[in-house]
């Protein structure tokens, strides 16, 4: 009894497309191991050059063939000349929605199993049915790959389609590897190959069986929408975040700013205080110290001409017009001493009264300054 082989159909696809010239170099320095420590000893090329450089020209040269007559008579019609293609290579590299190029990778057994002698005849098979298979895929290059687990054939091609308006032929994976064309693909590219003595079954090929692939293709989406939420509502809630810092430090230099102008303005106050008991202080001492002053001299000067009698009695010539001298020289000082003692209280009363005032004034400001304080601490 024959043992049986898998056969896996890949294409490239997703993370794995070749969506420009970038990608296609770096794909072309793999399949001939054209780049530091690779050892090309173990690959076969089945199609095209063995180095990087000539196979990218080759794919320049390819499109050049197959595209170079449709981009002519597409830019016959274009009278804008913003409109016109002058490559069409770098077009097609720079449209985002378009692959350069396809790879396709075809590999017989796996790791445990693996069908035994030179496969170079069987892949070399696999490529001549492709082509017949896939007569809109251009193959460029194919290189058999010995030096992995398990042998396995890459071949990069151009798929192409004809269109009926604009551009009459592009690029197109799209429209060469539908759904359908690509399980249809994988079974005739299974069919009738015995020729290394061994049954072929079907690999595990998640590429082309259509329920699958499907299947596959709404997950990935459902996957990347979830993703891309995620990733949305992070963005939303990061500015929401910037925002609040933002509001907040605005309301902080706020605070900061009240708080000195506060602290300045009850500082200003406090001198003004001060200045305002000082004077108040020093008016008040001056008052009393005139008055005080006045008086002296007024009793002295009165004392004397109270006690000399003669030279009273010479001035009003009486002893009795004296005596009404004396009372009414009583009266006016007795009057005097009232007064004397009247004013200081006043005095000391407006004083006592703007100390009183100071104080509220004070305590206000205090109060104020310990409400900032609680919200804002920077003294």
């Amino acid at each position: 009894m024959s043992d049986k082989f898998s056969y896996s159909f890949h294409i490239s696809n997703g993370k794995n497309a070749i969506k420009n010239k970038s990608n296609l170099t770096k794909c072309i320095r793999h399949n001939v191991r054209s780049y530091k420590d690779g050892d090309a000893s173990k690959i076969k090329i089945l199609i095209g050059a063995d180095n990087a450089e000539d196979v990218n020209k080759a794919f320049k040269e390819t499109y050049f063939k197959l595209f170079n007559p449709a981009v002519e008579e597409y830019n016959k019609n274009q009278k804008r000349k913003d409109r016109r293609i002058t490559n069409y290579f770098d077009h097609v590299s720079n449209d985002s929605k378009t692959d350069i190029a396809t790879e396709i990778i075809i590999q017989v057994g796996d790791k445990k199993n693996q069908p035994k002698g030179d496969l170079t005849d069987f892949y070399s098979k696999q490529i001549e049915r492709l082509k017949k298979e896939c007569p809109n895929f251009e193959i460029v290059h194919a290189a058999l790959h010995f030096d992995e687990t398990t042998p396995h054939l890459h071949i990069l091609g151009i798929p192409y389609s004809n269109y009926g308006k604009g551009l009459s032929r592009r690029v197109s994976k799209t429209k060469v590897f539908t759904k359908t064309k690509l399980e249809e693909l994988q079974n005739n590219m299974r069919k009738g190959y015995k020729d290394i003595n061994q049954d072929i079954k079907k690999g595990r090929n998640h590429d082309f069986t259509v329920a699958e692939y499907s299947r596959m293709q709404k997950e990935i989406e459902e996957k990347l929408e979830k993703k891309a939420n995620i990733l949305l509502e992070m963005d939303k809630k990061q500015i929401n975040i910037e925002n609040e810092i933002e509001k907040l430090l605005e309301e902080q230099k706020v605070l900061r700013n009240k708080n000195i102008n506060l602290h300045k303005k009850m500082k200003d106050v406090e001198l003004l205080c001060e200045a305002a008991k000082r004077d108040i202080e020093t008016r008040y001492n001056d008052t009393v110290n005139v008055f005080n002053d006045v008086i002296d001299d007024f009793i002295n000067d009165f004392d004397y001409k109270y006690t000399n009698d003669f030279i009273l009695k010479r001035i009003f010539g009486s002893e009795d017009r004296v005596n009404r001298f004396k009372a009414e020289y009583e009266r006016i000082e007795t009057q005097m001493e009232e007064a004397l003692l009247k004013r200081p209280k006043e005095l000391k009363k407006q004083r006592d009264d703007s100390n009183l005032q100071m104080d509220k004034m004070r305590k206000e400001i205090e109060k104020h300054s310990m409400q900032n304080s609680d919200d804002f601490s920077y003294y």
